[in-house]
């Protein structure tokens, strides 16, 4: 069975969150692996549809709601063939999530997270000139807009919302899937994936310090303050912060997409002054009217 919905992005906007307690549901069967990426990666999609389903034969009668999460889908144009994928292989009125927060803070976690993958080595600065990607997934109406006319069924969740209320923002999301009972937020480590804390990847550090005698020694002889300071090494000690002449220059370019994006939500002169409180949840209303299958 293909799913009844899916989280699409945006980017380090708390999706593992909102995948974590819809899996905690109990009508609801959420992909083992988190972000399959099949209609977004080449690689994955060369293992066919079949195998694509075959990612929901774990679910038991009691499922009656299939989903998964994956934020490749709204990563354009790095991804660009998600959307006509998706639109070949699933139904119109399957049910679209789009989690968005301020542009700027999603740009900045943007940024730590692929400063921790030695994926950007500059600074933040220079990073938002050399990285397109760091501006394009927080571009919310050009990687929404194209969503709405392929499927009938699309909702929009600010990140904020959910951080602040999460039990409301999960009682929004339940209803709009389709829960027939009230979804309770469950117990969990808090916001996942918090950016702040993540190391920076090395092979031959952690080769070193997790093999099985190493982590013996680290917790039985190395006292915590020394373990600190060492992880310090390949940690960012503080938030990147952005120069003010970056910072104005990402305000009016993020301003002339939330102008469309409010207009696309119902909202009306949406910008990032007001983002983070302007709106909570929105089914948006499409312009589809015929089944792609």
């Amino acid at each position: 069975m293909p799913p009844d919905f899916i989280i699409i992005g945006a980017m380090k906007c708390a999706t593992s969150t909102l995948y974590t307690q819809l899996s905690l549901q109990d009508a609801v069967f959420m992909t083992e692996t988190k972000e399959p990426n099949f209609f977004s990666d080449d690689e994955q999609y060369a293992n066919g549809i079949d195998w694509y389903l075959s990612l929901y034969d774990d679910a038991e009668n009691h499922h009656k709601f299939l989903g998964e999460a994956s934020t490749h889908y709204t990563k354009m144009p790095k991804y660009g063939k998600s959307l006509d994928r998706l639109a070949l292989h699933l139904k119109s009125d399957t049910k679209l999530i789009y989690i968005v927060r301020h542009p700027i803070e999603r740009l900045i976690s943007h940024f730590i997270h692929d400063w921790s993958q030695n994926n950007i080595t500059a600074n933040i600065d220079k990073a938002v000139s050399d990285y397109e990607e760091l501006i394009a997934y927080g571009r919310y109406f050009y990687q929404l807009q194209p969503y709405t006319e392929k499927f009938e069924n699309i909702a929009v969740l600010n990140y904020h919302y959910l951080i602040s209320e999460p039990q409301n923002a999960l009682s929004n999301v339940g209803g709009f899937i389709g829960l027939d009972s009230q979804p309770k937020w469950g117990e969990s480590n808090g916001h996942e994936n918090i950016s702040s804390q993540r190391l920076r990847e090395s092979r031959w550090r952690d080769a070193i310090v997790y093999n099985k005698a190493a982590t013996w020694l680290r917790h039985n002889l190395i006292p915590q303050t020394v373990r600190n300071t060492v992880k310090s090494y390949w940690q960012m000690q503080s938030r990147p912060e952005l120069s003010a002449t970056t910072y104005r220059d990402l305000v009016k370019v993020f301003d002339d997409d939330l102008r469309e994006f409010g207009a696309l939500i119902g909202c009306e002169r949406l910008n990032c002054t007001n983002f983070t409180s302007s709106f909570n949840f929105v089914k948006l209303k499409t312009d589809v009217t015929d089944s792609i299958k």
